[in-house]
């Protein structure tokens, strides 16, 4: 579980790496005024402390976010109308092999779900990794240890964890654009 505190970040040790598809999960155990999940690249940096720069702010990363209603890269890169609630599990998938990022809600890739944003090739050279951010809910992170509560996109996505031997970690700290 991850409980938000101050505007921070977190991110997988694990990632989809480059020409790969990934997929995980996050449940939502208590809303968020702010909350952005999605992907980062390994050139998304790690700081101690909080920073209102989160997950889809900088062009290292990609987001949506359920209460603001819009989807971020590089900033706010327009409107996602789905509204998330306590108990919505939302599934996030990138593809690193066309170049897109898919999110569900309890399982529905229908619209405003489904591709939500392209990904930039020279971004993700060496992978992607599952990352959130909040400023006060909490989540629950499945990388794929446990089963997933839903289906995934298409058969060739993987769990975060199939491509670590089933291992999985989060990094706890805030993280923030080495911009």
């Amino acid at each position: 579980m991850v409980a938000f505190r101050s505007c921070c970040s977190s991110r997988s040790k694990l990632c989809c790496p480059s020409g790969a598809r990934g997929y995980y999960e996050l449940a939502i155990l208590e809303t968020d005024a702010v909350p952005q999940y999605g992907f980062a690249s390994a050139a998304f940096t790690r700081v101690s402390g909080a920073s209102d720069d989160g997950v889809g702010d900088d062009n290292k990363s990609w987001e949506v976010d359920g209460a603001r209603k819009c989807k971020w890269h590089s900033g706010k890169r327009g409107s996602y109308t789905c509204e998330w609630k306590v108990g919505d599990v939302l599934g996030l998938a990138c593809d690193l092999e066309d170049m897109h990022m898919y999110v569900s809600v309890n399982g529905c890739f229908d619209v405003p779900n489904g591709l939500v944003l392209h990904l930039n090739a020279g971004n993700v050279q060496r992978g992607l990794f599952a990352a959130f951010s909040g400023s006060s809910g909490k989540v629950r992170c499945n990388l794929g240890a446990a089963p997933f509560q839903h289906a995934l996109p298409l058969a060739d996505f993987k769990a975060f964890v199939d491509f670590h031997d089933g291992v999985t970690q989060l990094v706890p700290t805030t993280l923030v654009s080495a911009a």
